[in-house]
This record gives structure tokens, C-alpha cells and sequence, in this order.
């Protein structure tokens, strides 16, 4: 009983992982630039776990830039698509969450 308890719960976390997954990947496809807010918004509140700030920072990072110089005009090009209103509200978050490390740090 405790085993098939175990595996139901263990099935319904895969599933969700899957579900948030398959979300995370339609709003990378689908929805760039809200995509790229929302990680800045993780990246900014205090509120959120490292861990959710550094993966959302990571993330961020990695879908502004490469290190392969063509895929980098890509991703730069990209940015500049997005509506004015959305690379300016990133910049503020991105912006005040490292003046606030480096204040913090120094």
C-alpha cells in the first residue's frame, strides 16, 4: 500500500514536471518577449529562492546571448524586435537586482 501510494505520487510530480515542462517551452517558443519579463521578474523580487533567481538569471542569459558570433546577431536581433516597453522593463529589473548584489557585496 505505502509503495503503490509512493508511485501515485510519484506519477503525478513527473507529470506536473512535464506539464510545467511543456508550458515553459510553448512560452519560450511562443511568447519571447513575455517570457524574458517574467524571468526578469524572478530574477528581481527578493522574494523568490536563489535557486529560482539563479536559474531564471541563467535563462535570461541564455536567451540574450551566445557565444557563437551568428546565433549572438540572432538573439540581438531578436531583443531588438521586442516591444520597447518589454527590453526597457527588463533592464530595469536586471539593472537594480546587480546594483543591489554589488551594494550589498561592497
Amino acid at each position: 500500500m505505502i509503495a503503490n501510494t509512493f508511485l501515485v505520487i510519484s506519477m503525478l510530480d513527473l507529470q506536473e514536471i512535464e506539464d510545467l515542462s511543456l508550458n515553459f517551452v510553448y512560452a519560450f517558443v511562443y511568447k519571447q518577449p513575455e517570457f524574458v519579463k517574467t524571468l526578469s521578474d524572478i530574477l528581481y523580487h527578493g522574494g523568490n529562492s536563489p535557486v529560482a533567481r539563479m536559474a531564471a538569471g541563467l535563462q535570461l542569459k541564455n536567451t540574450l546571448t551566445s557565444k557563437d558570433a551568428a546565433v549572438k546577431v540572432q538573439y540581438q536581433q531578436r531583443w531588438l524586435a521586442f516591444p520597447e516597453e518589454t527590453r526597457a522593463y527588463v533592464k530595469k529589473n536586471v539593472n537594480i537586482r546587480f546594483y543591489n548584489f554589488y551594494v550589498t557585496i561592497l
